[in-house]
């Protein structure tokens, strides 16, 4: 079985306790746990709690910049100060999307990438096909580009654009992880933060439930680029 890293972000004061299950499921492969949880009045007492329950877990309290995506920033700098490695990250969080009523479904259907049945299949697909950056659930990897007049069909298209001149994302094929909870290797990751600070790249986004339903915002654009960075280095996303 793969060595695997678990970076979890987690926003809600109850959510972990929904979430344990799967963590003890990872806890028996002998996975890393890394766990960052946003500060508010029950922070330290989630982190306790966390720690009592896997006491080689490593926690970080995070103050809510860039939602999720921030949180994930903050954890692949922590992996990669701590020198972790392993064959894959995992990248997670509590998802709710309080602002519509299918948020629960969403966050059944990308869950489904740490269901203990699909743990050893999607090890294997990593291992078939070299090519494989990231695999996800099928129903939220998705293209937003329009080749004809070179635009994203998105609020954040300006920033999207950008963002890839800055980074060098020309020319690929423009498909991303909606959500942010995939498996990806852990050499795309690491090559590309050792390069560029996850921090610095944190600190440009936005606080708070940042939304992009009216304008486009650095979060949503970093939601698209973290599965681009694979694309980046001439790997593709499975869908499961």
């Amino acid at each position: 079985m793969a060595n695997l890293a678990i970076l979890t972000h987690l926003y809600y004061e109850d959510s972990y306790d929904e979430l344990k299950s799967y963590f003890l499921n990872f806890e028996k492969l002998n996975s890393t746990l890394l766990f960052s949880v946003s500060r508010h009045q029950k922070s330290k007492i989630i982190s306790d709690r966390i720690k009592q329950d896997f006491p080689r877990s490593y926690i970080i309290e995070t103050t809510n910049i860039g939602k999720d995506v921030g949180g994930k920033l903050a954890l692949i700098d922590l992996s990669i100060n701590l020198n972790i490695t392993v064959d894959y990250f995992i990248l997670l969080h509590d998802k709710r999307s309080p602002h519509t009523s299918l948020g629960q479904l969403w966050r059944e259907k990308l869950f489904r990438v740490i269901e203990p049945d699909n743990i050893l299949k999607i090890s294997k697909l990593f291992e078939k096909k070299k090519r494989i950056g990231i695999i996800a659930a099928s129903e939220f990897v998705t293209n937003e580009y329009n080749q004809r007049d070179d635009n994203f069909g998105c609020n954040s298209n300006r920033i999207l654009k950008k963002l890839i001149s800055e980074y060098g994302f020309n020319h690929i094929k423009y498909d991303f992880v909606g959500g942010t909870m995939f498996w990806v290797r852990s050499e795309i990751i690491v090559s590309f933060f050792k390069k560029y600070n996850a921090l610095k790249i944190r600190a440009t986004l936005e606080r708070g439930n940042v939304l992009d339903n009216e304008f486009g915002t650095n979060t949503h654009a970093w939601e698209r680029m973290l599965s681009w960075i694979a694309g980046s280095q001439g790997y593709y996303i499975q869908g499961i």
